[in-house]
């Protein structure tokens, strides 16, 4: 099974952000320090994501495991310049077993190229960048139905914790490959890591 995460961070301040870690307990598999980068591969470069050293930018990592999980839970720890850090748990459903790969871009499971759309049913109608899960460091709205820890400021609110779900159908690694323009910066199947 191939698991493809994307560690995301919606950082609108000057300070820098560095991805520190990867946590998924369900698979033994910790990842951190130098051996992990942070990019910029979408047009808005507000969004930071992280990746595995070495790479261009690319959309998240590729894991591949022979374990098949009907869920699963990823801890990103981010590093803000002069602020800290702040956590981000996203718990991941698997709700079939039909193909060989689960993503956490909301994009990737839509219909595209042929491609028949596996977005869960529980997200109809809405927006992919509704679905996303992603952390922000710059908390505009915070909500009482959230489950988001945050600091005042006198500029604002500062986001320290996010805990967020996801429900997704498996996908066809294939659809990696595709030669859609907007999908040029995810890995391929060569790229994964082995756990």
């Amino acid at each position: 099974m191939f698991i493809h995460i994307v560690p995301s961070l919606f950082h609108l301040m000057a300070n820098k952000c560095h991805l520190e870690s990867i946590t998924i307990p369900e698979l033994d598999f910790k990842i951190e320090g130098e051996a992990l980068s942070t990019g910029r591969p979408h047009p808005n470069k507000n969004i930071w994501v992280g990746m595995k050293k070495g790479r261009k930018a690319i959309n998240g990592l590729l894991l591949k495991t022979d374990k098949h999980l009907s869920s699963f839970t990823a801890d990103y720890q981010w590093n803000i310049e002069n602020l800290g850090m702040i956590k981000h748990h996203v718990t991941t459903y698997v709700e079939d077993d039909e193909f060989d790969m689960v993503s956490q871009d909301i994009m990737l499971n839509g219909g595209f190229d042929g491609w028949k759309s596996r977005v869960h049913s529980a997200y109809e109608n809405l927006a992919p960048v509704r679905i996303q899960p992603k952390m922000e460091s710059f908390l505009n709205k915070p909500g009482k139905d959230t489950h988001d820890v945050w600091k005042e400021y006198s500029w604002g609110d500062f986001l320290l914790s996010r805990e967020e779900s996801l429900l997704l159908h498996t996908i066809q690694s294939e659809r990696l490959n595709t030669e859609c323009s907007m999908f040029r910066r995810l890995p391929s199947t060569d790229q994964a890591i082995i756990i």
